[in-house]
């Protein structure tokens, strides 16, 4: 017979591990923001940027990029204190007209100073963590200011 608190033990092991995975999933962000009350749309057709907020605090941004290669998509996650704690950014360049092709994700958890990558060839490589990924977050203070110069959006 096993003993309760083995089975509680491993129970709990469990749990925590499936909490603080660090795996990327491609519904995350949306996920994240499902239940925002505002998103905010700064008017760029071509290369949109959204801001996700709750209860006029913000909780996501997702900027959109097409270049002539394939696209490039950022998208933050940020904390109740509206720090970015997570940056998930797909980068794909399909196009025969350029260099080369690929089809990459980094996962950047800024707060942590750590990041991975994602690829056909590879399932979380960890990365590097330098200065030029701190470059590409947000001026969250500079950012909202921006907001309010922004439109109600429907979800897109």
């Amino acid at each position: 017979m096993t003993n309760p608190k083995i089975l509680f033990f491993i129970f709990i092991m469990l749990l925590t591990s499936a909490c603080t995975s660090d795996k990327f999933h491609e519904k995350d962000f949306e996920k994240f923001v499902s239940k925002s009350d505002t998103v905010l749309f700064d008017g760029d057709n071509l290369h949109p940027t959204y801001a996700y907020l709750e209860k006029g605090q913000l909780k996501g941004v997702e900027y959109i990029a097409h270049p002539e290669c394939g696209h490039y998509i950022r998208k933050y996650f940020f904390n109740h204190k509206e720090e970015i704690f997570k940056v998930i950014v797909h980068k794909v360049n399909i196009s025969d007209n350029c260099p080369e092709t690929f089809d990459s994700v980094y996962v950047l958890y800024p707060l942590r100073k750590t990041a991975k990558m994602y690829s056909n060839s590879n399932d979380g490589e960890k990365l590097v963590y330098r200065n030029e990924i701190e470059k590409s977050l947000v001026d969250i203070k500079k950012f909202k200011k921006e907001l309010k110069e922004w439109n109600y959006h429907q979800q897109p």
